[in-house]
């Protein structure tokens, strides 16, 4: 049974999508003024985790009181789903990364760490590399369930079921949003996160529609 208003849920849909409008038109500019990187950062951070972390908070509210609880657990998750979600999200990360002129790019985990461990004093590269990679976390799990959302909400809109609308719209969004979102116009860039957009909504469409796939794609995708 169809549950919660059409309206409702298209509402979520843009409320999810809301920080990453704000973080281009609002935070990004910043980016010119980014001396000292500490205070930067930890304005960036605070914004992320506050804005990204209330969506979510109050959208997993709003699906357990309609009956339709969102999750990323792995509970009845197939693993040969999982393991395939990975390796969409890391193929297409680092084919994205060739098509665009980036050629090999090394896993973003390494790269964050070794940039890191340059600052000094060593305290503050540690802290940076944490900070930073928790608000990794935080995008992946806003843009799961923003892949879910907009999915969930194309079927009570009675659109064909089969096509990936929430990759499309996180394309079309956070994907192509990411041309700017350092502040300067980068049309390479929007494009490689507009192709691993549509490769998270492809791997939130196995077998199942589990969140969990769409953020094992993303963390793929940027961490491998």
């Amino acid at each position: 049974m169809t549950q919660g208003k059409r309206s409702t849920w298209l509402l979520f849909c843009f409320l999810l999508y809301l920080p990453f409008l704000f973080e281009i038109v609002a935070v990004a500019p910043l980016i010119l003024w980014r001396e000292p990187l500490w205070l930067w950062s930890a304005l960036y951070w605070v914004h992320t985790y506050i804005t990204y972390g209330l969506v979510c908070f109050f959208h997993a509210k709003w699906r357990r009181s309609i009956g339709e609880p969102i999750t990323l657990r792995a509970k009845k998750a197939n693993s040969k789903w999982i393991i395939l979600s990975i390796a969409i999200g890391v193929v297409v990360g680092h084919l994205a990364d060739f098509i665009f002129g980036y050629g090999f790019v090394p896993p973003m985990l390494i790269r964050e760490f070794i940039g890191a461990m340059r600052l000094q004093p060593l305290w503050m590269g540690i802290a940076y590399f944490v900070m930073q990679n928790v608000y990794y976390l935080s995008e992946f799990t806003l843009v799961a369930f923003m892949v879910d959302c907009v999915q969930q909400t194309s079927s009570r809109l009675g659109w064909a079921k089969r096509i990936p609308w929430g990759g499309m719209f996180l394309a079309l969004t956070w994907g192509f949003g990411h041309a700017y979102s350092k502040g300067v116009w980068d049309l390479n860039s929007g494009l490689h996160s507009l192709v691993l957009a549509l490769a998270i909504g492809a791997a939130y469409m196995l077998p199942g529609k589990k969140p969990l796939y769409a953020w094992l794609a993303i963390a793929a995708g940027y961490w491998l």
